[in-house]
This record gives C-alpha cells, sequence and structure tokens, in this order.
C-alpha cells in the first residue's frame, strides 16, 4: 500500500543523511576538506538541526578559508 511505501522511504532517508554525514566526516578528518564540504552541506540539508553536520562543515568551510566576516 502507499502508506507501507512511505514508512520505507521515511525510514531509508536518516540513513542516507547518517552516511553522508560519516562520509563527511571521514574526508573532514583526513583533510580533504573540499570533498568533504558537499557531503557535509548534504548532510545538513537532509538534518538541518543536526549538531554534528552543521559543526563538521563550518569547520570545513573555516578550514576552505569560507568564513564570512
Amino acid at each position: 500500500t502507499i502508506y507501507a511505501a512511505l514508512a520505507c522511504a521515511l525510514t531509508v532517508q536518516p540513513a542516507f543523511a547518517a552516511s553522508s554525514l560519516e562520509e563527511g566526516v571521514k574526508l573532514y578528518g583526513e583533510k580533504h576538506y573540499a570533498k568533504a564540504k558537499p557531503l557535509l552541506e548534504k548532510a545538513v540539508a537532509d538534518a538541518p538541526t543536526s549538531w554534528q553536520a552543521n559543526y563538521y562543515l563550518a569547520n570545513t568551510y573555516l578550514a576552505l578559508g569560507q568564513m564570512s566576516r
């Protein structure tokens, strides 16, 4: 039914957000900031209240010299 498909879609979304975050954090830890940036931006877009996604994205911007004053 439509409800089963919707329930499945809702449970898959956080997994994608987590994998974007996990991969972004891994790349950040390896100092591959330019590669981490789009993954962390996706993680923030998928979960805007995630402090981890926002923290690592902000630090990525800082490492890339992309912080506004």
